[in-house]
């Protein structure tokens, strides 16, 4: 911590089973593509519904999006195939007639034809050869079986892999080969079809509980860690930040609820800001260590809105003074398609109220 004896606390117990949750939920959204507009009624969900039905859930997206992921996988496979035999349809070649032999190199690839025959003009090795073009396209049948790459030394030539056209050994010729796989490609397409809408149907059947499970978890693991951010001792804690002025009465009624004269609150600063976001007013709290409801640092009603707990005060009446010295973090107030550009902005840096939120630069 900043304060020397302090050191940062420990979270509670089952912070990291609920962060381990919260970032299932997260990974379930943005599989099945859930904003906040797809809420639908509000919901509340206790710790054993969301226990049993996070895992019926989680079981379900991921079945479809591993269906999903596999059809996509042969889908580009069979893409690949297709365009590997492009060349070999352009020379009008059958595949099988390019392997098998015992005295003749056949090759097909992309070169330039005026070259590869000068290079195989001047091969001592070569006997023979037949060559065809068609645009960029070459195949080469050469006599004897000779090493192709070293015939050619000096001509641009670049080797295509023979398409693999399985069992069967019977002739295909490229044209019916891609026609094929065409066919095998539509098939896949309208069960893709098929698996997005079924996830799409999920989707709208369990986004109102992943979102009321986000804001949950989201609370819990907030509550949890809460302690990573005090300054803690064998017996204390402190624990400092920004909160709007109007809520300083709040949080000292609500802190005396639950723990009496155990907690103390100080208010230190109060910043308040113009409506472009830019601080025109400082004031020091002199008053401190209020606390069983009663207003910290005395606030009067009337006072200019601001935000208190924390900043670059310098010591107060019972000599406490800032740990942190760093001005209130903006209010990010986004629209719902750049809101998840938000943490990403957080793990960088927050901006200052003095500073521009940089959210919708990043989503652009």
């Amino acid at each position: 911590g900043a304060w020397e004896g302090f050191s940062p606390g420990n979270p509670i117990e089952g912070a990291e089973e609920a962060a381990s949750r919260l970032v299932t939920v997260r990974a379930l959204e943005s599989t099945l593509g859930v904003e906040e507009s797809d809420a639908g009624r509000p919901r509340i969900i206790d710790d054993d519904e969301l226990e049993s039905e996070l895992e019926d859930v989680r079981t379900r997206v991921n079945d479809l999006d591993d269906e999903r992921s596999e059809i996509d996988d042969e889908l580009r496979e069979i893409d690949e195939r297709i365009e590997s035999a492009r060349p070999f349809a352009a020379l009008g070649l059958d595949i099988d007639l390019l392997s098998g032999y015992d005295s003749l190199t056949a090759a097909v690839g992309e070169g330039d034809r005026g070259e590869i025959e000068a290079a195989l003009e001047d091969s001592e090795a070569v006997e023979a050869y037949e060559l065809y073009a068609e645009d960029e396209y070459v195949a080469a049948f050469v006599y004897p079986d000779v090493d192709l790459e070293d015939a050619l030394v000096g001509a641009a030539f670049t080797e295509y892999e023979i398409p693999d056209l399985g069992e069967g050994g019977e002739a295909t010729s490229p044209e019916a080969y891609i026609e094929d796989l065409n066919h095998r490609r539509g098939q896949l397409e309208s069960n893709l079809e098929t698996v997005e809408s079924r996830l799409e149907d999920l989707k709208h059947e369990v986004s109102g509980f992943l979102l009321a499970a986000e804001e949950k978890l989201s609370i819990e693991v907030q509550k949890r860690e809460a302690p990573l951010t005090f300054a803690t001792t064998e017996n204390a804690f402190v624990s400092e930040g920004w909160i709007p002025t109007e809520r300083v009465d709040d949080l000292v009624d609500t802190l005396d609820a639950r723990a009496g004269d155990h907690v103390e609150v100080d208010e230190l600063e109060r910043a308040s800001y113009d409506e472009d976001g830019h601080a025109h007013e400082h004031e020091e709290i002199e008053e401190s260590g209020k606390s069983g409801g009663q207003s910290a640092g005395g606030r009067t009603a009337g006072e200019p809105d601001a935000v208190a707990d924390g900043g670059d005060g310098e010591a107060v009446a019972d000599g406490g003074r800032a740990m942190s010295g760093g001005s209130p973090p903006v209010v990010q107030d986004n629209s719902a398609i750049a809101k998840p550009f938000e943490m990403l902005v957080g793990v960088i840096n927050r901006p200052r109220y003095t500073e521009i939120d940089p959210t919708l630069i990043l989503f652009l």
